[in-house]
């Protein structure tokens, strides 16, 4: 599956609980998450970067 399907699903899951996924640039900052998840009434908000399962992370998104 690719990356852009899986974001697709990913902002449509996060419409049907009410909340926003928004895409965030951060230029100079390499390996940042990219998308801003943000839930109601949960007072959840978290980052997430999404990719294929088969792809190789760059040293830079090891954790």
């Amino acid at each position: 599956m690719r990356e852009k399907n899986i974001e697709q699903k990913l902002v449509l899951m996060t419409k049907d609980l009410g909340g926003l996924a928004l895409k965030l640039v951060s230029p100079g900052f390499d390996g940042m998450p990219d998308r801003l998840i943000l839930l109601p009434e949960r007072k959840i908000a978290f980052w997430t970067s999404v990719n294929r399962l088969d792809s190789q992370n760059r040293e830079n998104y090891a954790i």
